[in-house]
């Protein structure tokens, strides 16, 4: 096992990981004195939030600029880092208590391709055109309407 020097630490595992072998890794890192910004969003009744929309903006010359997105975990907890120095962030928060629907439905229908359609507001409307066939070889088979 190797440690390459880097910005950050880069640990290789010489050869290939075998069953039943545990790695103990040992790293010793050099002090890091950038900031970092660390959260949790709760709800008037203290709860944690989950899988709120956390966004990160940096404030330069009076101009906000996107920096990073990420998602709060199930204790509601969020966190953005290292940060340069001597900036100014701005945290933002976007939440719903969203309520989590798996839809699992199999469709066995195959229907006509999509065409194009051209849109001229001065003209009446033709009539809708039939899906055309899709192409040779294709599993998609024309439908009628």
């Amino acid at each position: 096992m190797s440690l390459e020097r880097h910005e950050h630490p880069l640990v290789r595992v010489d050869g290939h990981v075998e069953r039943g072998r545990n790695y103990d890794v040992e790293i010793a890192m050099p002090d890091d004195n950038r900031d970092s910004i660390y959260g949790v969003l709760r709800d008037l009744d203290k709860e944690p939030i989950r899988d709120a929309v956390v966004k990160l903006v940096e404030i330069r010359d009076g101009e906000r600029r996107p920096v990073s997105h990420t998602f709060t975990n199930e204790a509601g907890e969020f966190v953005f880092g290292p940060l340069c120095r001597d900036r100014q962030y701005e945290v933002l928060f976007w939440a719903s208590k969203v309520r989590h629907v798996k839809i699992c439905k199999e469709i066995g229908h195959q229907g006509g391709c999509l065409t194009g359609v051209r849109l001229d507001c001065d003209r009446p409307r033709p009539p809708r055109p039939r899906p055309r066939p899709c192409a040779e070889g294709s599993n998609c088979e024309d439908i009628e309407e």
